[in-house]
Protein backbone atom coordinates (compact mmCIF):
# COMPACT_ATOMS: atom_id res chain seq x y z
CA UNK A 1 0.00 0.00 0.00
CA UNK A 2 1.08 3.78 -0.94
CA UNK A 3 0.53 6.98 0.72
CA UNK A 4 -1.46 8.97 -1.14
CA UNK A 5 0.43 11.51 -3.04
CA UNK A 6 -2.02 14.24 -2.90
CA UNK A 7 -4.91 14.87 -0.34
CA UNK A 8 -8.44 16.12 -1.96
CA UNK A 9 -10.88 14.55 0.96
CA UNK A 10 -10.74 14.80 4.93
CA UNK A 11 -12.29 13.33 7.38
CA UNK A 12 -12.97 14.95 10.79
CA UNK A 13 -14.31 12.75 13.61
CA UNK A 14 -15.77 14.66 15.46
CA UNK A 15 -17.67 17.70 15.22
CA UNK A 16 -17.39 19.91 19.00
CA UNK A 17 -14.98 23.15 19.42
CA UNK A 18 -11.74 21.29 18.05
CA UNK A 19 -13.47 19.30 15.28
CA UNK A 20 -15.59 21.61 13.39
CA UNK A 21 -12.81 24.37 13.76
CA UNK A 22 -10.77 21.82 11.61
CA UNK A 23 -13.69 21.01 9.37
CA UNK A 24 -13.63 24.69 8.80
CA UNK A 25 -9.78 25.06 7.97
CA UNK A 26 -9.48 22.10 6.01
CA UNK A 27 -12.66 23.82 3.94
CA UNK A 28 -11.67 27.24 3.90
CA UNK A 29 -7.89 25.80 2.52
CA UNK A 30 -9.80 24.13 -0.50
CA UNK A 31 -10.08 20.31 0.72
CA UNK A 32 -13.84 18.55 0.88
CA UNK A 33 -14.44 17.63 3.91
CA UNK A 34 -16.61 15.12 5.60
CA UNK A 35 -17.43 16.35 8.91
CA UNK A 36 -18.90 12.80 11.66
CA UNK A 37 -20.47 13.43 14.62
CA UNK A 38 -22.82 11.53 16.62
CA UNK A 39 -26.38 13.53 15.11
CA UNK A 40 -27.73 15.36 12.79
CA UNK A 41 -28.78 18.21 15.35
CA UNK A 42 -24.96 18.54 16.84
CA UNK A 43 -23.63 18.46 12.65
CA UNK A 44 -25.82 21.20 12.06
CA UNK A 45 -25.11 22.83 14.63
CA UNK A 46 -21.60 22.74 14.31
CA UNK A 47 -22.00 23.85 10.55
CA UNK A 48 -23.95 26.75 11.97
CA UNK A 49 -20.76 27.72 14.02
CA UNK A 50 -18.50 27.17 10.98
CA UNK A 51 -21.00 30.16 8.91
CA UNK A 52 -21.34 31.97 11.95
CA UNK A 53 -17.09 31.96 12.23
CA UNK A 54 -16.85 32.71 8.05
CA UNK A 55 -19.33 35.90 8.86
CA UNK A 56 -16.55 37.14 11.00
CA UNK A 57 -13.87 36.18 8.54
CA UNK A 58 -15.79 38.26 5.69
CA UNK A 59 -16.44 41.46 8.71
CA UNK A 60 -12.36 41.51 8.84
CA UNK A 61 -12.16 40.93 5.17
CA UNK A 62 -10.22 37.64 5.42
CA UNK A 63 -12.41 36.03 2.89
CA UNK A 64 -15.29 37.44 0.44
CA UNK A 65 -18.42 36.07 1.17
CA UNK A 66 -17.93 33.84 -2.23
CA UNK A 67 -15.36 32.37 -0.33
CA UNK A 68 -17.26 31.49 2.92
CA UNK A 69 -20.38 29.78 0.68
CA UNK A 70 -17.40 27.87 -1.29
CA UNK A 71 -15.67 27.08 1.74
CA UNK A 72 -18.92 25.70 4.00
CA UNK A 73 -19.91 23.92 -0.04
CA UNK A 74 -17.20 21.76 0.57
CA UNK A 75 -18.27 20.28 4.47
CA UNK A 76 -20.80 17.19 4.42
CA UNK A 77 -21.67 15.95 7.40
CA UNK A 78 -22.62 11.94 8.70
CA UNK A 79 -23.07 10.30 11.49
CA UNK A 80 -21.64 6.99 10.27
CA UNK A 81 -18.02 6.00 10.91
CA UNK A 82 -17.83 4.59 7.36
CA UNK A 83 -18.39 7.43 5.92
CA UNK A 84 -14.28 8.11 6.79
CA UNK A 85 -13.48 5.53 4.75
CA UNK A 86 -12.89 7.69 0.80
CA UNK A 87 -10.68 10.19 2.44
CA UNK A 88 -6.78 10.75 2.26
CA UNK A 89 -6.60 12.39 5.83
CA UNK A 90 -8.28 11.32 8.44
CA UNK A 91 -8.57 13.52 12.24
CA UNK A 92 -9.88 12.35 14.99
CA UNK A 93 -10.92 14.74 17.27
CA UNK A 94 -13.19 13.13 19.61
CA UNK A 95 -13.89 12.82 23.14
CA UNK A 96 -12.88 9.61 25.33
CA UNK A 97 -16.23 9.49 26.11
CA UNK A 98 -17.19 8.97 22.63
CA UNK A 99 -14.37 6.62 21.95
CA UNK A 100 -15.15 4.38 24.92
CA UNK A 101 -18.83 4.04 23.89
CA UNK A 102 -18.51 3.04 20.22
CA UNK A 103 -16.75 1.04 18.31
CA UNK A 104 -14.21 3.31 16.83
CA UNK A 105 -10.36 2.17 17.57
CA UNK A 106 -7.28 2.38 15.56
CA UNK A 107 -7.99 -1.05 14.08
CA UNK A 108 -11.39 -0.14 13.29
CA UNK A 109 -9.89 2.86 11.17
CA UNK A 110 -7.26 0.77 9.67
CA UNK A 111 -9.92 -1.52 8.45
CA UNK A 112 -11.92 0.90 7.24
CA UNK A 113 -9.81 3.83 5.32
CA UNK A 114 -8.80 2.75 1.80
CA UNK A 115 -4.81 1.44 1.68
CA UNK A 116 -2.49 4.46 2.72
CA UNK A 117 -4.30 6.75 3.87
CA UNK A 118 -3.27 8.60 6.77
CA UNK A 119 -4.92 9.17 10.42
CA UNK A 120 -4.05 11.89 12.75
CA UNK A 121 -5.58 10.68 16.55
CA UNK A 122 -4.50 12.07 19.83
CA UNK A 123 -2.94 10.65 22.26
CA UNK A 124 -3.87 12.33 25.75
CA UNK A 125 -4.68 8.78 27.60
CA UNK A 126 -1.23 7.86 26.66
CA UNK A 127 0.57 10.75 27.01
CA UNK A 128 -0.84 11.19 30.05
CA UNK A 129 1.30 10.86 32.47
CA UNK A 130 4.38 11.93 30.77
CA UNK A 131 3.07 15.59 30.34
CA UNK A 132 5.32 18.13 31.67
CA UNK A 133 3.53 20.24 34.35
CA UNK A 134 5.55 23.11 34.13
CA UNK A 135 3.98 25.85 32.65
CA UNK A 136 5.19 27.14 29.66
CA UNK A 137 6.90 23.98 28.25
CA UNK A 138 5.18 24.03 24.80
CA UNK A 139 4.16 20.75 24.86
CA UNK A 140 0.72 20.20 23.79
CA UNK A 141 -1.61 17.28 22.60
CA UNK A 142 0.42 15.01 21.24
CA UNK A 143 -0.71 13.30 17.82
CA UNK A 144 0.09 10.03 16.09
CA UNK A 145 -0.25 9.75 12.24
CA UNK A 146 -1.42 5.69 11.55
CA UNK A 147 -0.60 4.60 7.88
CA UNK A 148 -0.79 1.21 6.52
CA UNK A 149 1.66 2.36 4.38
CA UNK A 150 4.94 2.61 7.50
CA UNK A 151 4.84 -1.27 8.40
CA UNK A 152 8.18 -0.92 9.22
CA UNK A 153 7.35 1.41 12.42
CA UNK A 154 4.52 -0.49 13.42
CA UNK A 155 2.36 1.68 10.97
CA UNK A 156 2.25 4.51 13.60
CA UNK A 157 4.57 7.35 12.71
CA UNK A 158 5.25 9.78 16.16
CA UNK A 159 5.22 13.54 15.73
Amino acid sequence: MTTPKEVKTVAVIGNGIIGHGLAQVFAVANYKVRMIGKNPKSLSAAVDKIKESLKRFQTHKILTARESKAAVGRITTSTQLEDAAPAELVVEAVTETFLSNTRFSNGWIRSVLRGGACFLERTAREQAGRQSKKPGTGRGCPLLVSSSAHPARGGVCRS
